[in-house]
């Protein structure tokens, strides 16, 4: 019979631990694991029944799925700050870290000392602090921003032979900047990504110092420029709504996905305005957040009434 659909009371330790404060506690905490998927390391969450987790079972696309392999996370917020500790690999130190916690955090379970929250950087795992990081940049950067971390990340964590956060050094990133030479790639891509990569481990409390002859430079490209006779033949050569696209890029400097995201109410015709705004259904919001609005010559407002009629 199924001990959490028919038992009222979870037992960690002594006393026993009634379940019907569990599910009502002000403080939430989630149990998850960390385990590879596919080709990716990823955090999952952990079965529910009646609000009690499931150690045994994740769930994956909606449905429970039995696994063993993996380590197990508590996660929580509390003083406006998120936690994330380790509690082991077996689903039954994994329920009792949980019950535990969630008794501690609600004043339920009295103990001496305070509990340390935050994972020290010799313990946390650099794959760890680089799911961390994204799910961060996730919540608080655009979705390109996100991607091109998240590809840096990848490219840095399969070439960087360190287990734990306190391990790396500076060394170790330095010698990823010639890694990234003797593969062909440009400069410019390999110090963004150690950068990235930097920011990620600082992130999670390390403390590695660059020099400041660390970084190669990155070599000059000339900009290709056009003469005004060129220019009138490009435009020549699209058609009128081609031309007002790019009217749009020279005259209000938004960027590529702030131009493809644009509808006819950022549009202000009182004011010969466009506006730069937040679009969820797209999955869309400016670098930085920062919604704006740019003012437009008349002759392109002009050509965008006659496309509205």
């Amino acid at each position: 019979m199924d001990a959490f659909e028919t038992a009222d009371v979870l037992r960690v330790g002594k006393p026993p631990v009634d379940r019907k404060w569990i599910v009502g506690m002000a403080i939430k905490v989630n149990l998850k694991k960390y385990l590879k998927l596919g080709e990716r390391w990823q955090f999952v969450p952990v079965l529910r029944v009646n609000g009690i987790p499931k150690p045994a079972y994740i769930v994956i696309n909606k449905e429970a799925v039995k696994e063993a392999a993996g380590e197990f996370y508590l996660d929580w917020r509390n003083d406006g700050k998120r936690h994330q500790v380790p509690c082991g690999s077996s689903p039954k130190s994994a329920l009792d870290a949980w019950v535990t916690k969630i008794g501690i955090l609600n004043g339920k379970i009295d103990v001496e000392e305070e509990e340390e929250t935050t994972l020290p950087a010799s313990k946390l795992l650099v794959k760890v602090a680089f799911v961390d990081f994204l799910l961060e940049t996730k919540a608080t950067k655009s979705e390109g921003t996100y991607e091109a971390y998240r590809k840096d990340l990848d490219w840095l964590q399969k070439r960087l032979d360190r287990r734990s956060v306190e391990q790396v050094r500076r060394e170790d990133l330095v010698r990823l900047l010639g890694v990234g030479r003797d593969e062909g790639k440009a400069q410019q891509t390999i110090n963004r990504a150690v950068q990235t990569g930097l920011m990620a481990l600082r992130n999670a409390g390390a403390t590695i110092m660059m020099k400041k002859g660390d970084w190669p430079k990155i070599p000059e490209v000339a900009i290709e420029t056009y003469e005004h006779e060129e220019i009138l033949a490009f435009f020549r050569a699209g058609n009128s709504e081609e031309w007002l696209i790019f009217q749009v890029f020279l005259q209000t400097g938004f960027r590529k996905r702030e131009v493809s995201t644009l509808r006819w109410v950022d549009i202000d015709f009182s004011h010969n305005q466009i506006r730069v705004a937040n679009k969820p259904e797209y999955k869309f919001s400016p670098k930085s957040h920062e919604i704006r609005a740019v003012r437009v010559k008349d002759a392109a407002m002009a050509d965008f009434l006659q496309m509205l009629r």
